[in-house]
């Protein structure tokens, strides 16, 4: 366990490290621990050992049990209401409002490489064969799958809105697979 202890500057004035902790009646107590004090007279740290202290902290073995999941963990629903709750205390979500959108847009893949896989197969020559067919699909779905990350990355570092973030790909995907169906021989 280590809890460091910062003042308004942002500078390390104490920090502890124990093996072992344990919450009894209401506070911490650590074993083994090793506790690092700032000394503002020397500009260094006074270190001292204990086999048992008792340290106040602000949280509690509940705080504890509620671990982040990812977002590809969570559901639709979970997934909006934790980025409900991240904005209203203040902090960034648009990683999360972007792992959101994806959640819906992302599913739209099958339908739109269909379209581009049925576009290939019925514009493919009977002297190419069916492995060249093949080989063309495997290869638009991995230039798909380049450009999906693409922008999904230009979302999650907002050069993109994250709703245009995730939707590009499969616009532009779809849009090829119309081009192609339009242009069979």
């Amino acid at each position: 366990i280590s809890v460091n202890r910062f003042d308004r500057s942002f500078n390390l004035i104490r920090r502890v490290d124990a093996a072992r902790g344990v919450f009894r009646n209401g506070r911490w107590e650590l074993s083994n621990s090793m506790v690092q004090t700032f000394d503002q007279s020397t500009g260094g740290y006074d270190v001292k050992f204990h086999e048992e202290s008792v340290e106040v902290l602000d949280f509690t073995p509940d705080d504890l049990k509620r671990v982040m999941r990812k977002s590809e963990e969570m559901s639709f629903k979970e997934l909006l209401s934790y980025t409900k709750k991240v904005e209203a205390e203040g902090y960034d979500a648009t990683t999360y409002r972007v792992d959101l959108h994806a959640k819906i847009a992302f599913p739209f893949v099958c339908i739109v490489l269909c379209l581009v896989g049925t576009g290939l197969s019925f514009r493919g020559r009977i002297s190419e064969g069916l492995p060249v067919v093949i080989a063309y699909g495997l290869g638009i779905v991995f230039l798909y799958w380049i450009f999906h990350s693409f922008c999904v990355s230009l979302g999650y570092g907002e050069m993109l809105p994250p709703v245009i973030a995730v939707w590009t790909a499969n616009i532009i995907a779809a849009c090829l697979g119309v081009l192609i169906l339009l242009y069979v021989e």
